[in-house]
């Protein structure tokens, strides 16, 4: 969960970044910073507002377009070192469930033979 100092950091750090936005160093500090905050969707709307300005330069949303493109692939990337192994093997519960079913009927079993 993203803290109130994180926000604050990315607002800043954006605010920063619209006087030097032609500096690729400035959007990649922005970006590592969203990632390592899970500010990911905060920066994409941020982003996202700039594509759709239709005020902005076409050069400004073009790059704002690819942005949104690498953000989209930090998350991925994200996502998929975050993913554990599935799981082997049935669930416990199945092998327990199975065990007092067969115990049962075994026993069951043995009563009907044992009858005179």
């Amino acid at each position: 969960m993203p803290t109130d100092d994180a926000k604050r950091a990315l607002a800043d750090l954006w605010g920063e970044l619209q006087s030097r936005w032609d500096e690729p160093g400035m959007h990649d500090a922005v970006l590592e910073l969203a990632r390592q905050s899970t500010l990911l969707p905060e920066l994409a709307a941020r982003y996202r507002a700039v594509k759709d300005d239709e005020a902005a330069p076409e050069a400004r949303r073009a790059f704002a377009n690819k942005r949104l493109g690498a953000i989209a692939l930090v998350a991925m990337h994200s996502l998929d070192s975050a993913r554990t192994a599935p799981r082997q093997g049935l669930p416990r519960w199945v092998t327990v469930t199975v065990a007092v079913v067969s115990a049962l009927v075994s026993l069951w079993a043995i009563k009907q033979v044992m009858r005179p």
